[in-house]
């Protein structure tokens, strides 16, 4: 059986960063190379289209992030391949790039998820988060390739998209899960989840669906917005 699915999405630059990083895509459109702030906008497809959905997060402070998130991006929008396919070969992009450029390292994150008309296909590397919400309660899906924190130290990622073949094997967490009606689900940058708890995240997405993008940003901004904050917010139907 289809669904309908009801998305928004957002990208902000945050109150300390000079430049955003981040990219996305939704329904076959992804953001600029270069960009601050897009506002939330919403959308509607169906299950049986088999859109996707997906964050990026270029690394935090690295040079060229933005080109690496925005690679990324545009391999799976270009792409019609698996999305571990399409992992592996904005890999290869990112890497041929560096190669071509003489730069070191750069990379991405990543955070998607494809619907089709009895489950969802997830992929994820690095610290971008996915979380669903089924009867308003909230698990988060993905799974944090991330080294242990000592003291407030930042955990540092030990899986991105942008590593060179002859430094390490990546392995993304992919797997498929079903889902129900009126089900939720939350892609986002680590500048949404740094920023509000889980806790904090589940009570806003009880509210009505139309006011949960802007109080997300909103309280996010609130908090320091201390890196970029890019999400995607869809409700089934």
């Amino acid at each position: 059986m289809a669904h309908k699915i009801d998305y928004y999405y957002v990208s902000n630059i945050g109150l300390r960063r000079k430049k955003n990083q981040d990219n996305l895509i939704v329904n076959s459109e992804i953001l600029p190379q270069i960009h601050e702030n897009i506002e939330i906008k919403k959308g509607s497809t169906y299950t049986e289209d088999k859109q996707i959905f997906g964050v990026f997060d270029g690394l935090g402070g690295e040079k060229e992030g933005e080109v690496a998130s925005y690679i990324a991006a545009k391999t799976f929008k270009d792409n019609k391949k698996t999305l571990e396919e399409n992992c592996m070969l904005a890999n290869k992009n990112i890497c041929d790039y560096m190669d071509k450029n003489e730069i070191d390292y750069m990379g991405t994150t990543a955070a998607i998820l494809s619907f089709e008309e009895n489950i969802i296909n997830l992929l994820n590397l690095g610290d971008s988060k996915i979380y669903r919400f089924s009867e308003n309660i909230i698990s988060q899906i993905s799974v944090d390739h991330v080294d242990i924190a000592y003291g407030k130290a930042k955990p540092a990622l030990y899986q991105h998209i942008g590593i060179r073949p002859d430094e390490l094997i990546i392995e993304p967490e992919i797997k498929s899960i079903k889902y129900k009606s009126k089900d939720k689900y939350l892609i986002c940058s680590d500048g949404l989840s740094d920023m509000l708890s889980e806790k904090e995240i589940e009570k806003i997405v009880s509210k009505n669906n139309e006011k949960v993008a802007h109080v997300l940003l909103q309280e996010a901004l609130n908090k320091g917005a201390k890196d970029n904050i890019t999400f995607i917010f869809i409700a089934l139907e």
